[in-house]
């Protein structure tokens, strides 16, 4: 016995056949005479679905949506909220900064001042320095130039020790405010004392300002003259030296306009205490001699 191949159906059945038995059940099933007994050929099952390829299109989707969003999230916030947005602007000049609003709460700042910027006192005697202003919730913090001419407490109580001069200057945060102290014997008032002692020379004692010049003994030098009778000086915040006029025999009596800035004594010693500019007079009998002093 042997198998042949059905040219109709491709199925192999034996040679003891006629014709081929699959296409004679089929032909009798279509005819509706018999049931199939069951399929010959196995049915391909079909595959289970895969989700790489919707979870792909998903990412895909979501790294576009956060270009977008990174590129235009301002203006799609805007469109949905309905209202321009919130743009930064710095503070314009003028722009007070007394008052800084953060968040709900208000800082008050108030420029830190004392009550007096000028203190005249005999050794032993004291004066107690008040001070308003400064950041809110900050300490006051208080400091003496020279401890061997005064003393400062926590408190801003002021002490003379020794005669001389000193500052003592108080700060808050950022902020700070001096008190230029002079310490000298017989000082009866808080108003500052200008040093004016009598010339020895007569009254009526001329001077020539074209003759007059201002020398710094310590360095051996002579100050800047920028006309007759009118000179120039600088020096650094705490440094100090010696003046003396020379072209007359008249006995200068010194004064300074500021001495929050500088200030001098009775013999000509000048002394730096903050930057700024101010003008030292030597009063010779009828004549002013002025000295532009700028302390840096």
């Amino acid at each position: 016995m042997s198998l042949l191949k059905c040219r109709k159906c491709g199925e192999m059945f034996s040679d003891s056949y006629k014709s081929c038995p699959f296409c004679a059940e089929d032909e009798e099933y279509y005819n509706g005479k018999v049931k199939k007994r069951n399929h010959r050929r196995m049915e391909q099952k079909p595959k289970a679905p895969s989700i790489v390829g919707p979870l792909l299109v998903l990412v895909i989707i979501l790294i576009i949506a956060a270009a977008v969003w990174a590129i235009f999230g301002d203006g799609i916030k805007e469109w949905i909220d309905g209202r321009p947005g919130v743009e930064h602007v710095d503070p314009q000049p003028g722009h007070n900064d007394d008052d800084q609003q953060q968040g709900d709460d208000v800082v008050l700042e108030k420029k830190l001042t004392l009550n007096k910027s000028v203190l005249m006192l005999s050794p032993g005697s004291s004066e107690q320095l008040s001070v308003t202003g400064g950041a809110e919730g900050e300490e006051y913090v208080w400091q003496n130039s020279d401890p061997a001419i005064l003393t400062v407490s926590e408190d801003g109580k002021v002490t003379a020790i020794a005669e001389g001069s000193a500052v003592v200057t108080v700060t808050c945060g950022d902020e700070s405010a001096v008190c230029a102290v002079t310490v000298k014997e017989n000082v009866e008032s808080d108003d500052p004392v200008i040093d004016d002692p009598t010339p020895p020379t007569p009254v009526d004692t001329k001077v020539d300002l074209s003759k007059i010049n201002i020398t710094v003994p310590l360095y051996g030098t002579s100050l800047s003259k920028i006309e007759d009778g009118k000179f120039d000086v600088s020096l650094g915040k705490g440094e100090s030296f010696g003046l003396e006029v020379t072209g007359t025999d008249v006995k200068p009596a010194w004064s300074v306009a500021n001495s929050s800035i500088a200030t001098v004594s009775s013999d000509g010693t000048i002394k730096g205490i903050t930057s700024g500019e101010t003008t030292i007079t030597a009063k010779l009998n009828n004549t002013n001699v002025e000295i532009i002093v700028r302390v840096k």
